[in-house]
């Protein structure tokens, strides 16, 4: 009798640990979910990727038949991904296997564009102070987001490779230097270009960016100390008229930590990845062009 009690005391044991340790896994996947995840319904990282992949593959074998070019890694990229080069690297629209990967790059992989951007950074936060002081733009042209970990604003001439005509009239300037930068991808989903004001005592915590086909970039326009960017667990901060380039399908977050009242304001733009090959962007802005209203 004691010999029963002792193993039914046992196996008690043993399955309590395992649906412990089943329910943190859990807790875990769901708070990592609330921070991954978006709440918008056009965002293609987060709420339409099976519907842009669908007819991206179609697109892409189409594509493949018309130019006579060998795109079987692009079309495995629309496949789900078992396996990444890096354990920090998961993006989950996009991933082609062999691409190239570094969490930070060097200013000197996008010279020209860099130098433009940096070049012209004066006039650019002139026409974002334009924009951002004035009460009407805030209600109509920016956008805002809130959550328990605070707040930031956006200010969109790309979003999600859609040009939104109305702020590019209010920023000729910066619109038209977009349009110059060699490295930009206007015009497919996966390519952004906007003004992002971060609040104080804000954190955007950690996330993957959609796919490894494009690189983006930080342009500094007005940091205060105290705010910081994370990328594959290596913190770095932005600086004034200066570029930080970074693989966003890495892991990262961004601070706004400082005792500062001054939100953190950053351009922020996408690149093509500099190892693609012409046909492959071709391949890839036909494949992921912008979406339909």
């Amino acid at each position: 009798m004691n010999m029963l009690y002792i193993i039914g005391i046992s196996v008690a044991a043993v399955l309590f640990i395992v649906l412990l340790s089943f329910y943190r896994k859990w807790s875990t996947l769901k708070v990592r979910a609330s921070y991954i995840v978006c709440s918008s319904p056009d965002c293609i990282r987060c709420n339409k990727y099976s519907i842009l992949l669908a007819a991206a593959k179609e697109k892409l074998k189409r594509f493949e038949r018309i130019s006579g070019s060998k795109l079987s890694h692009l079309l495995d990229a629309t496949k789900p991904s078992a396996e990444f080069q890096h354990q920090s690297q998961r993006p989950n629209v996009f991933y082609i296997m062999e691409l190239h990967a570094s969490p930070w790059w060097q200013e000197s992989s996008f010279r020209n564009d860099v130098k433009s951007l940096e070049n012209n950074w004066k006039l650019i936060h002139e026409e974002f102070l334009a924009v951002y002081e004035d009460e009407t733009f805030l209600q109509t042209h920016w956008t805002s987001n809130t959550t328990e970990m605070g707040s930031w604003q956006t200010f969109y001439f790309y979003n999600q490779g859609q040009e939104v005509s109305a702020n590019c009239n209010l920023c000729p300037i910066t619109f038209k230097l977009l349009e110059s930068l060699e490295s930009f991808m206007p015009g497919c989903v996966f390519g952004n270009a906007l003004f992002s004001v971060l609040d104080p005592h804000t954190t955007v915590t950690e996330h993957y960016g959609p796919t490894n086909v494009r690189i983006r970039c930080h342009l500094g326009l007005c940091i205060p100390d105290g705010c910081q960017l994370t990328v594959n667990h290596e913190t770095r901060s932005w600086t004034n008229g200066k570029c930080i380039i970074f693989d966003d399908s890495f892991i990262h977050s961004v601070r706004h930590c400082g005792i500062s009242s001054v939100p953190r304001v950053i351009l922020l733009l996408d690149f093509w990845h500099p190892h693609l090959s012409y046909t492959e962007k071709e391949a890839i802005h036909y494949a992921f062009g912008v979406l339909s209203a």
